[in-house]
């Protein structure tokens, strides 16, 4: 391609490929967007001219850094389970798998000021007697607030949010969990998944960027039994902007 006619940026044409803009909000924003929660990512920079979803708000499930739930198993007495009947009884000593089946995200169209996520699980637990066990689970996360991108010192929620959603086409769930299993007496195993949940909210956008993986997982995260899904939904309400249909004409 003619140069005189087409200019290739500086990120894109030196080998260095910096990536300032990113680094800005990569020092100072990082916690509020969940980065320096673990695991902790490995950050390689790139150049893309990309059509792409642009994140305008990112947020944290319940508002925190650290997205914790624990449940019992097996989850109910021995005596409901009638003469003769027992369940599996989980190695602690192994580290229980999660595989994530489903995310959907809605918005609610009646204040606009809240996306509600429900995400299902599956954990498998190794058994003492080298068997396993498969446990389904229901996560549901209501997100209310968010940190506008990359400047985020500013929050938006209320009113606010209800706003900016006018101009948001859809959004993309960044989830990171492991499980861990620990005996707490009479043959119960308590099972707690920690990780990160994070909520990031997008617009259709053309763009030439210098992009960071923020998100991305090393061999020792993965290891150490870390597992990532990046899930994108679009709205799937009147809220969201489709196709056009062909106009066609009445008759007089």
């Amino acid at each position: 391609m003619n140069s005189q006619n087409f200019e290739i940026p500086d990120f894109c044409a030196t080998d260095t490929r910096q990536t300032l803009e990113c680094l800005i909000p990569l020092t100072t924003c990082a916690a509020n967007f969940g980065v320096t929660c673990p695991p902790l990512p490995v950050l390689t920079p790139d150049c893309h001219d990309i059509c792409v979803e642009d994140v305008r708000l990112i947020g944290l499930a319940g508002g925190t850094c650290e997205f914790t739930q624990c449940f019992n198993y097996p989850p109910i007495g021995p005596c409901r389970l009638g003469a003769g009947v027992t369940l599996p009884i989980i190695d602690t000593t192994v580290q229980p798998r999660v595989f994530v089946v489903c995310a959907q995200e809605v918005l609610d169209s009646t204040t606009c000021q809240v996306i509600n996520v429900e995400i299902q699980l599956l954990v498998l637990a190794a058994t003492i007697n080298s068997g396993n066990v498969l446990i389904p689970l229901n996560i549901n996360v209501a997100f209310d607030t968010f940190f506008r991108f990359p400047d985020c010192s500013t929050v938006v929620t209320g009113t606010a949010l209800q706003n900016a959603l006018t101009e948001i086409d859809g959004s993309c769930l960044v989830i990171q969990l492991r499980a861990v299993a620990a005996p707490v007496g009479g043959g119960t195993v308590q099972i707690t998944l920690e990780g990160k949940i994070i909520d990031k909210l997008w617009k259709h956008e053309n763009l030439w960027i210098s992009a960071i993986q923020p998100y991305g997982l090393n061999d020792v995260q993965r290891n150490d039994g870390f597992v990532s899904f990046t899930i994108a939904d679009v709205f799937n309400n009147t809220h969201t902007i489709g196709a056009c249909g062909p106009l066609t004409c009445a008759p007089f």
